[in-house]
């Protein structure tokens, strides 16, 4: 674990249960029962191109919500629909800090008490090992997976995550989990064209591959400009400082404000590596840069994960899987959706009250 590290507890005052901020349209990502343990960017892995960090409200210290245990077991008591839970789109809630941890496993021990569905994304190989010592039920626990993400080869880590753990050792601590049974999802992501080869990335996914994953995400990277400038900063300090040239060259001011590869670029980019994915036997979808029709055609939804469901309360209470993953927008019976809120094929983000039924639907 890190000392001298400012870490500062503070009262998370809104819903734990959120949902991504996209709206509908346009939009990929399925509904989603975000759990932000950490503020925006609390995380000392400190990667150069992380988003969270480059969020104008973003702070330099570790900001941790003391009291998300308590609120998300008070949520779950309230709701009726609990879409898949995801652990956590701004800091690595497995990063070595203890204190974050910590968190993270009572966080964990309280979804696996009400039987709901979620996934852990990190960089981090010695705390998803911590993780499965510390709650040893994870090995069996059918609803859970976690994403790693291995965005560049070993060589050149030195710029995109030299704080996080070698990539050597999450691809080793990839094959331990998913040899466990654990259902693993291999993110090379991002990809920054200029600096990791195609080949490269061809490099991860077939290492991936060999340890038996069957789904790869990936996406080529956005900046704004103080995430560039950031990137730019930190990759000047490195033996790959001359790579810039042909970064700065390509990621320039595209949609929504984000310095982007060029639209034609990233649709030649991952329809070749869909393929090549594919012939590995594997699937591919891109993250959220280029519509559906660039992932592969047989995926549940754009995660990619078997594990991945919707949970319903039914009259005693209990959580109970029905067959659907939270693609609303995708949904198969839009007149009779098996959740019972036909609203959330439209509500996007969803609101909380919209998770409770006048009425828990009955299951038997």
């Amino acid at each position: 674990m890190h000392n001298k590290i400012e870490i500062e507890y503070r009262i998370l005052k809104g819903n734990v249960i959120h949902d991504f901020p996209y709206p509908r349209e346009g939009r990929k990502c399925p509904h989603t029962a975000l759990i932000s343990v950490t503020h925006s960017g609390s995380c000392i892995h400190n990667c150069p191109m992380c988003y969270a960090k480059a969020y104008p409200w973003s702070e330099e210290k570790i900001i941790i919500y003391k009291n998300v245990p308590q609120k998300l077991r008070e949520e779950l008591e309230k709701i009726d629909i609990a879409p898949p839970f995801y652990l956590s789109q701004v800091s690595d809630v497995l990063q070595p800090l203890k204190e974050v941890r910590e968190i993270t496993k009572e966080i964990v021990k309280i979804l696996m008490e009400y039987g709901v569905s979620f996934r852990i994304v990190t960089k981090n190989a010695e705390g998803a090992e911590w993780l499965i010592e510390e709650v040893p039920q994870l090995k069996n626990y059918p609803y859970w997976y976690i994403e790693f993400s291995v965005e560049t080869v070993p060589s050149k880590q030195i710029v995109t995550s030299p704080n996080a753990s070698k990539i050597e050792e999450r691809l080793r601590v990839m094959r331990k989990l998913h040899n466990m049974g654990i259902e693993v999802i291999g993110r090379v992501d991002p990809i920054i064209y200029g600096l990791t080869e195609i080949s490269e990335a061809e490099w991860l996914i077939k290492k991936m591959a060999e340890i038996g994953i069957k789904h790869v995400i990936t996406s080529t990277c956005y900046f704004n400009s103080d995430s560039l400038y950031r990137f730019i900063e930190h990759l000047e300090k490195t033996p790959f400082r001359h790579r810039k040239f042909t970064i700065l060259k390509y990621y320039k001011p595209c949609e929504k404000g984000r310095y982007m590869l060029p639209r034609r670029l990233r649709e030649e980019i991952h329809t070749h590596l869909r393929n090549y994915t594919e012939s590995l036997g594997l699937t591919y979808s891109v993250c959220q840069e280029l519509p559906r029709e660039f992932d592969s055609k047989n995926i549940r939804h754009c995660g990619g994960a078997e594990r991945s469901y919707v949970f319903v309360k039914n009259e005693k209470g209990e959580f109970v899987k029905i067959d659907c993953t939270a693609d609303c927008i995708n949904c198969p019976y839009p007149d009779e959706p098996p959740c019972g809120k036909k609203e959330l094929q439209i509500e996007y983000p969803y609101k909380f009250k919209t998770l409770i039924k006048e009425k828990s639907l009955k299951i038997f």
